[in-house]
């Protein structure tokens, strides 16, 4: 019996030893992971074919072009008004004539020759409405103001169609526009003078002396 028990003891003792060795010896592993990004394969390249809408802006954001009618030589001619100056054609312009006042930079009148598809008067005046910061008349009142537009006959039977936006503008000071629009068979032809309202009102009648000396080349 005594004999048993010793046994039982040298053995508890073993195992504490072997328990603490395994213990010491052991390591702590280190584990490594590689993250992996799943992504969609890119689509297909077709070499013959752009995609439609590459590089193309947004419909309601794209500027609206017209490009004026072909012409070897200024399909209107015209006379300059005293003191205005004249500046050659260049792109669009058919001509730009520059008023000079003092303490301010020279005002631009512009003749500019577009194509008929520029001709839509309602669009237009909505359009340079805009550019002035006035409330385009609502219904029926857009009409009436269209047909109160005043109209003129000048050199050759050209039919002018004038537009003065002065009685919209509120401000002596605030920008105000005077335009002039005639059309001959493809070619539509703008003459517009933007300034301040009290200046643009003081040209009033050297730009109409301009209109009235338009002709057809």
């Amino acid at each position: 019996m005594l004999f048993f028990r010793f046994s039982l003891f040298i053995g508890s003792i073993l195992c504490c030893v072997l328990i603490g060795t395994a213990c010491r010896d052991s390591t702590p592993v280190q584990r490594q992971y590689t993250e992996y990004v799943l992504a969609a394969p890119p689509p297909p390249e077709d070499p013959g074919h752009d995609h439609p809408h590459d590089g193309m802006m947004d419909a309601s954001l794209a500027p609206v072009v017209t490009s004026p009618p072909d012409q070897g030589e200024a399909p209107f001619v015209f006379e300059t008004p005293e003191p205005w100056r004249a500046l050659p054609a260049s792109g669009m312009r058919m001509a730009t004539l520059l008023i000079d006042h003092e303490g301010m930079d020279p005002l631009e009148c512009t003749l500019t020759v577009l194509g008929p598809e520029s001709a839509g008067l309602e669009g237009n005046l909505v359009r340079w409405m805009g550019q002035l910061d006035i409330d385009p008349p609502r219904g029926d009142a857009f009409q009436r103001y269209m047909d109160d537009l005043e109209r003129m006959e000048g050199k050759d039977g050209l039919q002018w169609t004038l537009v003065d936006f002065a009685p919209l503008v509120k401000q002596d000071d605030g920008l105000n526009m005077m335009v002039g629009i005639t059309q001959q068979g493809a070619r539509v032809l703008f003459v517009r003078l933007l300034g301040p309202k009290n200046i643009v009102e003081g040209e009033r009648d050297r730009f109409r002396q301009l209109l009235f000396s338009i002709r057809p080349s």
